[in-house]
């Protein structure tokens, strides 16, 4: 009988403990990405319309277009059409959590079965990654897909069975539908492994084909969308532009000068100092150097390295184990027990202080709003309207039904996507004075002027006769006036 209990106790601290594993899902913000507008109003144009092949949303005309992640679109529209903002936030949970298992079964399979390293590492990653990465973007299904990618590859390795290799050209056609700037990597990481298995060709002959094979399939299989070899090359034609690097934060290059620039290099630094004592296998070498360049690259790519790069850690620690007697608790199980309970408790802590401290425009299960936008509704229907706008208002902007002068897709806004003209370079410099804005504003004939405190214009219109203030708001930024919105009297 005694033994009964004992095996039930330890059945159920089991249980707890795994149930810990998804602590990550209390940091998921609790509120839509700003990035959310553009989504919507994307998905909601090609259900009711179709997919788009020239720019549908702003004000400039003929632009060739690809719609990159059109199927999250779809998808998020749909979600948000039926259920609100709250199905949206239920939704990005659902992924985070069947992020969070995928990654433990990786690590479950690289530690040779240790479920306690396992649990442990997919802890700390899961919730790294929901509290900086899980939201309303396309992003979060590209994680899961190329977890999955690894995962079936990490399966193959160990067991030499074709099954799995079958799983990768569905792999490479749900990412080239959902965030086609990310397909690359999953030629990337199945390079990683080719690239592992010629280190022994004469042996590795048959895998070798396998793999070979696998990847023709895969870039085969990444013409299965809409825009063809348009959205396969849609990340080489997108990534490395200078400007968008400079001015969109998420594309920052990491500078350890900054915090978040500290965190990463702290973070790539202690990995690769347990690699480099350890060791790790050649394919995971490969695949974790180049995660560790795109995280250095761009402040938003430490994703792909917590999730594509960490995952060997499990193998480093497979020997590490703790034995958890139920008559006996040693010094390590309680230190243990105590780092587990205390987790648990900043955890479900951090929650209820941020439901009960959430500013007015930031409320749980609220999307973000511009009423300035709003507001400039109440005075002129949208086909009268010819507005020049700031870069993170655009997506609401069009969300409203007004064409944008600008949105959020930076990369669109450059010719080497759009075939005509560098707007967002046009953009830049004219809140930085280095053009003329009325000449600008000439230019598209503009008759509204919507502008937030960090451009120059918040200044310059404020000063000049022929603009009238017609609004100003103050929900952001601790009382700060935040946004402008003028309207242009005359015209030259």
């Amino acid at each position: 009988m005694e033994e009964m209990i004992a095996q039930k106790k330890i059945k159920l601290w089991h249980a707890a403990l795994f149930v810990v594993m998804f602590a990550g899902l209390l940091f998921v913000p609790h509120y839509l990405n700003n990035d959310i507008f553009f989504i919507l109003n994307s998905g909601r144009y090609v259900i009711q319309e179709g997919i788009p092949y020239i720019e549908p949303f702003t004000m400039h005309q003929d632009w060739q277009f690809v719609m990159q992640q059109w199927l999250t679109c779809v998808i998020f529209w749909q979600i948000y059409a039926n259920f609100g903002a709250i199905g949206l936030l239920a939704f990005v949970h659902v992924i985070a959590a069947a992020t969070i298992y995928v990654y433990y079964r990786l690590c479950m399979m690289l530690s040779n079965k240790n479920w306690y390293i396992s649990i442990a590492l997919t802890t700390v990653v899961g919730i790294v990654i929901c509290f900086l990465f899980m939201s309303t973007r396309p992003q979060i299904f590209s994680s899961l897909l190329l977890l999955w990618e690894v995962f079936f590859l990490e399966k193959y390795v160990a067991q030499r069975q074709i099954k799995y290799l079958l799983f990768l050209p569905l792999v490479s056609v749900a990412l080239v539908n959902m965030h086609a700037a990310l397909w690359g990597l999953s030629v990337c990481v199945l390079l990683a492994y080719i690239c592992a298995a010629m280190k022994n060709f004469q042996r590795n002959k048959k895998e070798l084909l396998y793999l070979a094979v696998s990847l023709l399939a895969v870039v085969i299989a990444g013409f299965v969308n809409p825009y063809g070899s348009g959205a396969m090359l849609y990340g080489v034609n997108s990534y490395g532009i200078s400007l968008i690097n400079i001015m969109v934060a998420e594309m920052m290059p990491a500078a350890i000068t900054e915090p978040f620039g500290k965190f990463i290099f702290a973070v790539i630094l202690l990995t690769w100092m347990i690699y480099l004592k350890r060791g790790i296998k050649l394919r995971h070498v490969f695949l974790c150097l180049g995660m560790t360049y795109l995280a250095l690259s761009a402040n938003r790519s430490l994703f792909l390295f917590l999730i594509l790069a960490t995952f060997p850690l499990a193998a480093c620690w497979q020997s590490f184990k703790l034995d958890f007697s139920v008559n006996q608790v040693t010094q390590k199980q309680k230190i243990f027990r105590v780092v587990m309970v205390s987790a648990i408790l900043l955890v479900g802590g951090r929650t209820i202080y941020q439901h009960y401290t959430a500013d007015d425009n930031y409320q749980e299960n609220q999307e973000p709003k511009y009423p300035a936008v709003d507001y400039l509704l109440t005075l002129a229907a949208p086909e009268d309207i010819r507005l020049w706008n700031s870069y993170d208002s655009g997506g609401y902007v069009e969300f409203r039904g007004i064409k944008a002068y600008l949105d959020p897709r930076a990369e669109v806004f450059f010719a080497v996507n759009n075939g005509q003209d560098d707007v967002f370079r046009e953009y830049t410099k004219t809140i930085f004075g280095m053009m003329y804005y009325e000449d600008v504003f000439d230019k598209y004939d503009i008759n509204y002027i919507l502008t937030k405190q960090s451009e120059m214009l918040f200044t310059f219109l404020a000063h000049d006769p022929n603009y009238e203030l017609l609004y100003e708001d103050q929900y952001a930024d601790n009382g700060a006036t935040k946004y402008r919105l003028y309207h242009r009297l005359t015209k030259k």
